[in-house]
């Protein structure tokens, strides 16, 4: 996930943005029951881009830090030493919390559809990300869990996903576009999860804000994208 921008008559732009995320996981050797025991887990995304024009189009350069993951609802089964005696079985809320950390190098086509003084865009293209650290916290103590074991757990093990989404960019203020991004991010192909023998795909919501500004020197604008004349 990642904004854009163009800024003005400007042949390019570099910014920022930084916002929250939504993720979640979608196993695929699950069933409907333990589908349901998995939950969305909230985090923060931030990050840097750089981009060009592409004749009425845009292509965005970007280096993004995301925070993924999911929260997982456990059956736990234990042996009561008391009266009754016997195993207990029960359900554990969000038991299990599993936050990733990753480096994310989205590649984005910006199209734009729609430019008064604000302007609306349409982003896609794919993301390459790579895991940079993990971490999983158990109820009641939330102590971390060592041992974790992902098909992506290594810098060079990353995961290729799609992207797509909105910009809504604001008039310029002194040469500066403030802007406001929608987008979703789904892996392109099922990956191992945790060290359970599952598979699935990881989708992410992000919603950010963020400024740009121009990158290079003044040229024509022509339909809502800077252009060379």
């Amino acid at each position: 996930m990642i904004c854009v921008a163009c800024c003005g008559s400007y042949a390019g732009a570099i910014g920022g943005k930084a916002g929250a995320t939504s993720s979640h996981l979608g196993c695929a050797d699950c069933d409907a029951s333990q589908k349901g025991d998995i939950h969305r887990l909230a985090g923060f995304t931030a990050g840097g881009f750089l981009e060009l024009p592409i004749r009425k189009l845009a292509i965005s350069l970007s280096l993004v830090y995301e925070q993924r993951g999911w929260r997982e609802d456990m059956i736990l089964t234990y042996f009561e030493p008391d009266p009754p005696y016997g195993l207990i079985t029960e359900t554990e809320d969000r038991y299990l919390t599993m936050r990733l950390h990753y480096l994310s190098f989205p590649l984005l086509l910006r199209i734009p559809v729609w430019k008064k003084r604000s302007s609306l865009s349409v982003l896609a293209g794919p993301s390459f990300s790579f895991l940079a650290g993990h971490e999983q916290a158990k109820k009641p103590t939330g102590a971390a869990v060592e041992g974790c074991t992902y098909g992506d757990g290594s810098l060079t093990g990353g995961i290729v996903g799609m992207n797509g989404g909105l910009r809504i960019a604001l008039p310029p203020i002194q040469g500066a576009i403030l802007f406001f991004d929608l987008q979703a991010n789904i892996d392109v192909a099922p990956r191992a999860v945790g060290g359970e023998g599952a598979s699935g795909r990881s989708n992410t919501l992000s919603a950010c804000f963020g400024m740009a500004v121009p990158a290079f020197e003044s040229e024509v604008e022509r339909g809502g994208a800077p252009v060379k004349p």
